[in-house]
């Protein structure tokens, strides 16, 4: 058996670090990518940036980050099951879950709250997008 743990243990710590570095990159690119903008906009000529679109960038690229580490902390629980890691672990993947739920409900709301296109009639009565 231990042979086999330290087998497990040469295969996953990798990949729980990787998962841990990439998401935590996706987070810090995602906070870049949603201010560059704002950067852009120190210029006189450069408009400020709408709002919901800054925070589209941002939450989607929070979420996807949040994926990577739950992943990450699964991989680790591998490494010690015992029920503290377990119940330490069920904690803090349903704090990230919620996190991630609640950025992606309101992802959507703010998706759904942009003005659609209006339909314009075309020649032969027929509704179209614009």
């Amino acid at each position: 058996m231990g042979t086999l743990e330290n087998v497990l243990r040469l295969l996953v710590e990798p990949l729980a670090l990787a998962a841990d570095f990439v998401g935590a990159a996706t987070i810090t690119i995602a906070v870049g990518y949603a201010l560059l903008p704002y950067i852009r906009a120190l210029r006189p000529d450069i408009p400020a940036p709408a709002l919901p679109e800054v925070r589209r960038r941002l939450g989607r690229g929070l979420v996807l980050g949040l994926e990577f580490l739950i992943g990450a902390d699964v991989l680790r629980t591998i490494l010690q099951p015992s029920l503290q890691e377990v119940a330490v672990l069920g904690g803090i993947i349903l704090l990230r879950t919620v996190l991630a739920l609640s950025l992606d409900f309101e992802l959507r709301g703010w998706e759904r709250a942009q003005p659609q296109p209006a339909a314009v009639v075309g020649e032969q009565g027929k509704s179209r997008a614009a």
